[in-house]
């Protein structure tokens, strides 16, 4: 990114008569060394004007440049800023449904338009839509973060050519250093610009109904302690002052205008009427809002909002989604002249409408989402406050939290003194990039770009830690293995598998063991109840713990605790034992009886319960005496001993093994056994590891698979395949069909009349690209390369030419002929099922779809199943929409209904019901555009979007 030397270098002093903040000054230096920047800094802090240098430094230069917003209401916005600014001739505007002066030297846009126009060139290059371009500012950058949207960021950087500057403006976030390091990778030199500053001060409130407190300390790094609960913590519900009572508060103490954040459309509407009787304007304010109401209302009567007129006269507004975009526009140019008082919005406002108010009100530190009910995030929180404090206004901007039932100052403390939250990857391929990226691109250099995006980036921070931890594995690996001498992995085994069977044999005789004695247990207990007093018993057990039997007499049997008796026993150590069965462990007939025991009587003193001891006396001394010695049990079952002979035979083997050979070979097989277990621990790492970092490109492939299956992408497998198809293509030069080549819906000659696109055939484009690989690949490197390649097939050129949520399902749909015969009204209905998606069950429309309509939706179901079945098998989470309840609606607008007609017979807003009509006005543009279909199609989408496209729907830019 090298900007001539000689480039023109403008006075600041003449283009902003002021002085800039230093961060400022910083990212046009930056610029002007021919440097991308990233300006992080808080909303209202002056990023804009670091964009508006980068148009003044084109236009100097004669160069263009081009500015993207997330928001068509924005791009809007920016149109009439700068047509102010720079002159309505030098500034153009694309959206989805205006193009307004487009080869302007300052062509503003939505990002999803820059986005599509890269598509069309191989990356890096300059397409003709480019030409001259100088620098792109991507505003709000930060919509990154966007579940829904925020991949478009991200390609829109990857795409750029290098030669193009980025001047990307976001909100502080957490990890600017990781996106500016990204960019640098990714497209060029890049210098991060951030500034906490902010020229207004933010002080943060919070009210609960005993009045508007400091929320913080006055080091404002911590709860104001007045607000601390008791004890620590929140106890309960607690009571949420009203709402009159806020405005009130702010009213008494100078803080209006404000913006008051409510997060659900009734909640605005409802808190617009519960000030029924509330004026905040003075006489010259209202006389001047009854100027301008009324001059709209003359203009435009059908973009009154029903009940929300006369709280506008006294300086009270709703402002979110359900609002006609027309009714919006008046709100905010009443707010920024100071003429309405308090703005009731959904957090959309805060996405970056300029709507600057000297406090803002946050109603809620929670909110419902599709995920649950869950507590603001950080960023979220930020960037609501961030809309307090004018720059040249306020001396100070106020954020004011409300005390509700389950929330309280505890919460909003702690998101008051929180950062912003990281910049997460909302990176997710889509058919259409698919599509358009295999058009101009090789399969690989497609790969190249999906693992460029700022999630495969993240990813390889997040697992450098694991890629150490293999690394750290592979390293002991090799110790290990040099450490182990070089032995034949089948002696190893040989030996690993004697020593198996060895385990097994003991574990054989173990089990043989165990139950010789439980027989001999059995015989045991069976003889005892046979025992007369005198009999000689060996003693060993719970109740006896000696390490060898005790040889003993009988004296005496008494009752025990269960079925068996108690043996009261004199034993060889002149000791009285009364025990269990399970204490004797050998009865021993082969000694003579000792009569003297017949005369013995226990002492009084032994207690009769398994376990009691007592010394025996000088009565019982020779009778212990007499207790013989008894040898220890040498008889062996024979099954016990044949186990033995089994067992010292693997033994004998063991000793004799080769493996002694090399050294000990029980650490030699532990060895063997952790180099193994390193291997495998290495190869499960390594797969986990390709797995996630490989997440991106596998969804790519998931998403070919898909196209493949409904004959959008064509696999070739073979480059001679190609070379021949080649040299059939260029002998017909275009006049005759290619040998072989047909098509499920056109021959080559149809497919050639219905080419109404400039661009190449599928076929010509597979055929240059597979020059351009063949040229691109050294002769020693091609014998090796994969020999598949991949063309885009008719359907799928369809398909690539569609902008949507679905591409592959939008086109499929135009393919298949169900919408070819409609009528324009019939059609406008139809494309509307395609694009609509409902968010609320409730919703209804008086208004039935006619019998045409459905016919042609009843005719795409069975694709709609199909391609359902395959997304969910490839767990591809794009929306598959066919709204069949509400396209009555659209139909009736096309034959001319009027628009409060229209409203008065369903329950959407209105504001829902223009979205609805737009979205289907931006697909009916896109058909005439599409190749390879017929002309009464382009015709009868060219006449919906006239019977559609008129106010309140068009609210084109004059």
């Amino acid at each position: 990114m090298n900007l001539s030397s000689g480039a023109t270098q403008l006075d600041l002093t003449n283009v902003f008569p002021f002085e800039l903040d230093d961060f400022q000054k910083q990212a046009i230096a930056a610029l002007d060394a021919g440097q991308s920047v990233v300006v992080c800094a808080p909303t209202g802090s002056g990023k804009t004007l670091i964009g508006e240098y980068a148009i003044y430094r084109a236009l100097a230069r004669g160069k263009r440049v081009f500015y993207t917003t997330p928001l068509k209401a924005l791009s809007n916005q920016k149109l009439r800023d700068f047509r102010e600014r720079f002159g309505a001739d030098r500034v153009g505007l694309l959206t989805g449904d205006a193009s307004i002066n487009r080869d302007a030297p300052i062509l503003v846009m939505t990002t999803e338009i820059f986005r599509n126009m890269l598509y069309g060139t191989p990356i890096g290059q300059v397409g003709t839509s480019l030409v001259d371009v100088e620098a792109v500012v991507l505003d709000e950058c930060h919509y990154m973060n966007d579940r829904q949207r925020g991949t478009v960021w991200e390609e829109s950087i990857i795409y750029a050519p290098p030669l193009i500057q980025l001047v990307a403006l976001s909100a502080t976030i957490a990890n600017s250093d990781q996106l500016t390091d990204w960019i640098r990778q990714v497209h060029g030199p890049t210098q991060l610009v951030y500034s906490n500053f902010r020229p207004v001060p933010l002080v943060y409130h919070f009210c609960n109904p005993k009045g508007l407190f400091p929320l913080l300390d006055n080091k404002r790094k911590a709860i104001n302690s007045r607000l601390k609960p008791k004890g620590g913590r929140q106890r309960g519900r607690q009571d949420a002052p009203s709402l009159l009572y806020v405005v009130s508060q702010l009213q008494q103490r100078d803080m209006l205008p404000a913006i008051y954040f409510i997060f659900s459309r009734k909640g605005c509407d409802k808190a617009v009427a519960e000030l029924e009787h509330l004026s905040l304007v003075n006489r010259a304010e209202a006389a001047a809002l009854k100027y301008r109401i009324d001059a709209f209302l003359q203009r435009s009567p059908e973009a009154a909002r029903t009940g929300h007129i006369e709280p506008l006269y006294r300086g009270i507004a709703a402002h979110h989604a359900g609002v006609l975009p027309a009714w919006k526009g008046l709100i905010e140019e009443l707010f920024q002249e100071g003429l309405i008082k308090i703005v009731f919005a959904t957090e959309t406002l805060a996405a970056g409408i300029n709507m600057p108010a000297r406090t803002t009100v946050i109603s809620s530190l929670s909110k419902r989402t599709d995920r649950g009910h869950r507590l603001l995030n950080a960023s979220e929180f930020l960037q609501m406050a961030g809309r307090a404090g004018r720059r040249g206004m306020d001396d100070l901007g106020h954020v004011v939290t409300i005390q509700t039932p389950f929330e309280g100052a505890t919460d909003a403390a702690y998101l008051a003194t929180s950062g912003a939250d990281p910049l997460v990857s909302q990176f997710t391929p889509s058919y259409g990039m698919v599509l358009n990226l295999l058009q101009t691109h090789t399969l690989q250099q497609a790969q190249d770009l999906v693992e460029r995006s700022f999630g495969n980036y993240l990813s390889t921070l997040y697992l450098k830690p694991q890629q150490q931890g293999i690394e750290a594995l592979t390293a002991e690996l090799e110790r290990q293995r040099a450490q182990m001498p070089d032995v034949s992995p089948d002696l190893l085994t040989s030996y690993e598998k004697l020593h198996d069977r060895l385990k097994e044999e003991r574990r054989l005789l173990r089990t043989l063991m165990q139950q010789a004695r439980e027989t001999a247990a059995n015989h045991l207990a069976a003889s005892l109840s046979f025992a007369v007093a005198g009999t000689v018993l060996s003693l060993k057990g719970k109740h006896v713990p000696v390490t060898t039997p005790l040889p003993a007499v009988l004296v005496v049997k008494i009752p025990g605790s269960g079925q068996f008796p108690y043996f009261i026993c004199l034993s060889q150590t002149n000791r009285w034992h009364v025990v269990a069965v399970g204490d004797v462990v050998g009865m021993h007939p082969e000694f003579p009886r000792i009569a003297e025991v017949d005369h013995l009587v226990p002492p009084m003193e032994l207690s009769p319960r398994a376990g009691a001891v007592r010394k025996g006396d000088e009565l019982t001394l020779p009778i212990a005496q007499q207790i013989p010695d008894i040898p220890p049990d040498t008889t062996v079952p024979p099954e016990v001993q044949d186990q033995q002979g089994r067992m010292a035979a693997v033994e004998a083997q063991l000793q004799a093994h080769p493996l002694h050979e090399f050294g000990d070979p029980g650490q030699i097989v532990k060895r063997a056994q952790r180099l193994i277990k390193l291997e495998e621990d290495i190869a499960s790492r390594q797969s986990k590891l390709e797995r996630y970092s490989q997440r991106y490109w596998q969804e790519f492939l998931n998403l070919m698979e898909i196209l493949e299956y409904f004959g959008c992408l064509e696999r070739i497998d073979d480059f001679e395949e190609l070379e021949r198809e080649q040299h059939d293509w260029q002998d017909c030069n275009g006049q005759q069909p290619l040998d072989g080549y047909t098509d499920s819906d056109n021959s080559w000659e149809d497919d050639k009349l219905n080419h109404s696109s400039p661009k190449e055939s599928s076929i010509e484009r597979t055929i240059n690209l597979a020059d351009d690989l063949v040229d691109e690949v050294d002769e020693s490197v091609a014998p090796n390369m994969p020999r598949e390649r991949w063309l885009t097939t008719t359907s799928g050129e369809i398909a690539a030419a569609i902008r949507g949520d679905n591409e592959l399902w939008l086109g499929l749909a135009i393919a298949s002929g169900e919408l070819d015969a409609l009528d324009p009204h019939h059609l406008a209905a139809a494309c509307a099922a395609l694009v609509t998606e409902v968010s609320r069950p409730d919703t209804w429309t008086r208004y039935e779809s006619s019998p045409e309509v459905e016919a042609a939706l009843a005719g795409l179901r069975r694709i709609r199943r199909e391609l359902f079945k395959l997304q969910r098998r490839y767990q591809v989470a794009l929306p598959v929409w066919l709204e069949a309840d509400l396209v009555g609606l659209v139909e009736q607008w096309a034959l001319g209904v009027e628009w409060s007609d229209l409203c008065g017979n369903t329950t959407l807003d209105e504001g829902d019901v223009v979205r609805i009509l737009r979205r289907t006005v931006d697909f009916l543009s896109q058909i005439p555009h599409v190749p390879h279909i017929g002309n009464e199609l382009k015709q009868n989408a060219n006449r919906a979007i006239q019977l559609i496209d008129r106010f309140p729907v068009n609210e084109s830019v004059d």
